[in-house]
């Protein structure tokens, strides 16, 4: 299955690329992104536990991965996981935005577009 990039005019969510580590990287040095997740306690671990993840899980069909842009600028990134065509069902989160923009909808809106996206485009359940 491939998965399209999404936008709205304002937010585009587009496909991770090997290209995105420095970007993401840089926002993932904020240990407050990591505060509640349990499997990345800490920033030095991005690589090894988050982005190298997110690419195989990729590879491997079973997360899709978006980076979050806004204003031209990568600000997070936001998945759908646990894809099963199959039974057409999918899961949508490993979300995470850089701190300066949590409070202003930016989770909202991301997942309205995927919602959209996995139901009225995709036909998944």
């Amino acid at each position: 299955m491939e998965f399209a990039d999404l936008s709205n005019g304002d937010i585009e969510l587009r496909v991770l690329l090997e290209s995105d580590y420095d970007a993401l990287s840089e926002l993932a040095k904020d240990p407050e992104i990591w505060t509640y997740n349990p499997i990345l306690t800490d920033p030095a671990q991005f690589k090894a536990k988050w982005f190298s993840h997110a690419l195989r899980d990729m590879k491997e069909k079973t997360r899709h991965v978006y980076v979050v842009i806004q204003n031209h600028n990568i600000v997070g990134s936001t998945s759908f996981y646990h894809i099963s065509e199959k039974h057409k069902r999918l899961d949508i989160g490993y979300t995470w935005f850089k701190p300066s923009l949590w409070g202003q909808g930016l989770n909202r809106i991301t997942k309205i577009m995927m919602l959209n996206y996995a139901f009225k485009t995709l036909n998944f359940n």
